[in-house]
């Protein structure tokens, strides 16, 4: 009988043990600290080798060349203070021999590759005593020794594994062919049946480090797969933002369910939620209790915090400017597209072996699926009021932008007949468990009817899921919304129009009855305009009401007025704007105290919004612009934090600010100095054109007259509204009489405005002063004088909203752009460019001042319905 290969083998290591332990300089292999369990991770379950194999199999670790206290060959080592090498077998002819033995003992892992060939020397000195009597006993030291090791690097207790283990091996096992096939339990083995077995250590010890691996697997992983994304966050911004979720979410989407993102989204954020009380009565989907699951929501969760940063502290010095990018990202759009990307990732999936007819989705039902998975989220949770609602849910185009970023190879075709075809998504299907049968009905309904459908659908029928009811899909169906075949019955029901979420003004607000522009029309060279009076008894209104909450805005104002309001030597507005925020924050105040702030902001920039180059240089304009867009950004980063109860309010101001700066910007837009008195006489020219009757027409009323009655209709039917009474008998009479009338008014404006274009020509002719650069301001500044002074002193025009007669002046503007436009073939090319232009400035400068003096009118008219 052949000698055991195992027994040559000890007795070979215990050579060299020798050798080493009689050296001065002691040595160590790395490789004895690291027991074979750590190495085995298989499948989904750990499996412990039995104690004598382990100890045999650690000591297969080899010597890597680049150690300094190694010679290059394999066959003999080189100990520090010593050239005679030390002759040791070669381990490959040791591994050969034991191969075959070992495969037929443990065919389960012959040919795994465990053997580690990266074991090196060590300083460490070996303890006095490493020859052990038996197997067993150096199992013992080297099991010690691990779990020491395990608890310095990890932190974790002595049964957990040490962060270097290897992943999984093997997915599934067999038997040898002669033995029965019997299922593997966690941490157990079949014993091998060989004659000569030593002593074995208790089982228990196989039974913890089960445990140790079990809990170290846990934190393996949920440390390893976030590790990925530190690299992504720490150049994280506002504009790469959508790709680090796209590539989170690729990986992980699957590992983290729609209902509990959306809690972690929106139910965690707002105090008084009751999140954690509805996580732990309706348990958050038992099916998704798995450790995966738990690990995915634990990664968006440190995702979420890194992008918040350090929680906020009262005073003033939480709100410094000098943020760093990350803090600049919109809190709101990136929740809504964390929720818009896991809905794109959930809903729809690659075509397989499907019919035909089955392959193709329309764009437009992917937007709708998403739509309606929104509203689902958002009815089951009471918390979350009505107004922020649509905020959650992304429009169209956002939405198509962010399906490109998750399937970026999905092919997009036009199909169907002509006139009547739609994109289609090519190869691509409904994710069912997501996208159920109640939801692929809502889909065939059109957009507005699927606004109306929720609209109507209380959030109070919707069934609260408890924790007795049974396993589902991740949505679940909801019987509380109205049956398709019930839907019908209030489609066609009249909804009340609301207002938009972001704006001040909705149909009920009209313009008042007193002269009301934002400023004094008088210029006074490099100073900024007064405000007019009706804007400061709107402002001493707002201060008195501020003054009873301790928010004192006077030294402010003061150096506004005199144009050093963004010098920090003097004053600081943006600190002074967050202290007054912090001041109304910690006092607890009404939503109208912040209304009461931001009216007194817009009022108090307002008149420099609209200024001359003459009344503040454009350098000063610029480095306002500068200053407010800062301001802008930090407001936006802190949006969540300074008014925490009501965004869409902060929202609306803060896109006010924005067309204030769009404004500005637009006033000191000048044409070429050459061409500027042609510019305007040809300006002259169109308006005539547009203002007069075409001879020989069919209809006597001029262009202007044309477009004002066309778009009065459009709004009458747009917001909803009639003008008179129209229960009376001539209602109808009536109403083109009031429309024939409000028509002529206008024509009589055009005229006016005509004549007062003519006397600025007038002017730069008999007085010797040349015409300014700037004529678009001039030509705006004209428009909207003759607008305060004489449209809105019509007691009809006053009976409109405010809504509708922006409506009306802008599709005004847009005809003398239509004008200006036919006129090009019979002027010079490079006049042609600079008229239209001009016409173009003037254009936007009246739509975005009609849409800003409406919200600040709005705005003050809210505050005095509310008495606040």
């Amino acid at each position: 009988m052949t000698e055991n290969p195992l027994h040559s083998y000890k007795a070979h290591l215990d050579c060299v043990q020798e050798v080493l332990n009689s050296s001065s300089d002691k040595f160590t292999p790395i490789g004895m600290e690291d027991t074979i369990t750590n190495t085995l991770n298989l499948s989904d379950r750990s499996y412990n080798l039995p104690e004598r194999d382990t100890w045999i199999l650690d000591s297969f670790k080899t010597y890597p060349d680049s150690q300094p206290h190694e010679n290059k060959s394999r066959n003999c080592i080189y100990l520090e203070g010593s050239s005679k090498p030390i002759g040791i077998s070669p381990w490959n002819q040791i591994n050969e021999e034991h191969s075959s033995y070992y495969a037929n003992q443990y065919p389960v892992f012959h040919h795994v590759g465990i053997i580690d060939r990266e074991a090196s020397l060590s300083h460490r000195p070996l303890p006095a005593k490493c020859s052990f009597s038996n197997l067993a006993e150096g199992q013992q030291y080297i099991d010690s020794k691990s779990q020491n090791q395990i608890s310095i690097s990890t932190g974790t207790d002595s049964h957990d594994v040490s962060s270097n283990t290897p992943r999984k091996l093997v997915e599934k096992h067999q038997v040898r062919k002669n033995s029965a096939s019997i299922p593997l339990e966690r941490g157990k083995f079949p014993k091998p049946k060989t004659e000569n077995t030593s002593p074995m250590v208790d089982n228990s010890l196989n039974e913890n480090m089960a445990v140790g691996i079990s809990k170290y697997k846990e934190i393996k992983i949920s440390e390893g797969s976030f590790s990925k994304f530190p690299v992504f966050l720490r150049g994280i911004n506002a504009r790469n933002f959508r790709i680090m979720l796209v590539d989170f979410l690729r990986e992980f989407h699957h590992e983290v369910s729609l209902r509990n993102l959306f809690n972690l989204l929106y139910i965690d954020r707002h105090p008084g939620s009751g999140s954690n009380s509805d996580l732990k009565l309706h348990q958050v989907e038992k099916d998704q209790a798995r450790e995966s699951k738990n690990m995915g929501l634990q990664i968006c969760e440190r995702i979420i915090e890194q992008i918040r940063g350090p929680k906020f502290e009262k005073g003033v010095s939480s709100f410094s400017v000098g943020r760093s990018l990350m803090s600049l990202i919109n809190f709101h759009e990136f929740f809504r597209t964390f929720l818009a990307l896991k809905i794109i990732f959930a809903c729809i999936k690659k075509a397989g072996d499907f019919s035909s007819s089955d392959r193709n989705l329309p764009k437009i039902s992917v937007y709708k699926a998403y739509y309606i998975l929104c509203q689902r989220l958002i009815r089951e949770k009471s918390s979350i009021t009505s107004s922020v609602n649509e905020s959650i849910i992304l429009g169209q185009s956002k939405f198509g932008q962010l399906s490109k970023l998750v399937h970026p190879t999905l092919v997009l075709k036009r199909l169907g007949s002509r006139g009547k075809s739609k994109f289609h998504y090519m190869d691509t299907i409904w994710n069912t468990s997501i996208v159920d049968e109640d939801v692929l009905k809502l889909v065939d309904l059109d957009l507005p009817h699927l606004r109306d459908y929720f609209s109507n659908v209380s959030k109070n029928i919707i069934p609260t899921r408890n924790s007795n009811s049974p396993k589902s899909t991740l949505l679940e169906t909801q019987k509380g919304f109205v049956s398709i075949h019930e839907r019908q019955s209030w489609i066609n029901i009249h909804v009340s129009l609301g207002k938009p979420l972001h704006t001040f003004c909705d149909i009920s607000h009209k313009y008042p009855l007193e002269y009301c522009p934002p400023r004094c029309w008088d210029e006074t060279p490099n100073q900024v305009p007064n405000m007019s009076q009706w804007a400061k008894d709107a402002m001493n209104g707002s201060l008195k009401v501020l003054n009873t909450q301790n928010v004192h805005l006077d030294h402010l104002i003061e150096a506004f007025n005199r144009g050093s309001c963004f010098d920090e030597k003097e004053v600081n507005f943006c600190e002074t704007f967050f202290q007054a925020m912090t001041v109304l924050r910690d006092a607890s105040a009404k939503k109208e105290m912040y209304m009461h702030l931001y009216l007194v902001i817009l009022l108090m920039i307002f008149p420099m919004i609209v200024s001359s180059d003459k009344e503040v240089p454009p350098a000063s304009k610029v480095q306002f612009r500068s200053s407010m867009n800062t301001f802008i950004h930090t407001l936006e980063a802190e949006a969540a934090t300074v008014q925490p109860f009501d965004e869409d309010i902060l929202g609306t101001f803060i896109t006010i600010l924005r067309m204030m700066i769009r404004v500005n910007e637009l006033t000191s837009c000048k044409v070429k100095p050459q061409s500027k008195d042609r510019i305007l006489r040809e300006m002259i020219h169109d308006l005539e054109v547009a203002g007069n009757a075409s001879m020989g027409g069919y209809s006597s009323r001029s262009p202007l007259e044309e477009t004002f009655i066309n778009s009065f209709v459009l709004s009458m039917h747009a917001y909803k509204f009639k003008p008179i009474d129209m229960n009376s008998m001539t209602g109808d009479i009536d109403t083109i009489n009031n429309v024939c009338a409000l028509a002529r008014t206008i024509k009589n404006s055009v005229i006016m405005a005509k004549t007062s274009m003519l006397m600025l020509e007038d002017k730069s002719i008999h007085k010797d002063t040349q015409t300014s650069q700037d004529v678009s301001y001039q030509v705006f500044k004209t428009a909207i004088t003759i607008f305060h002074e004489h449209i809105l002193a019509d007691p009809l025009i006053r009976k409109l909203p405010m809504s509708s007669i922006t409506f009306m002046i802008c599709n005004m503007m847009k005809t003398m752009q239509y004008t200006s436009f036919n006129a090009f073939g019979e002027r010079d090319r490079d006049l042609s460019k600079e008229i239209f232009k001009a016409w173009w400035i003037v254009s936007s400068l009246l739509h975005e001042y009609m849409n800003i003096v409406s919200e600040v009118v709005a705005l003050s008219e809210t505050l005095r319905r509310s008495g606040c």
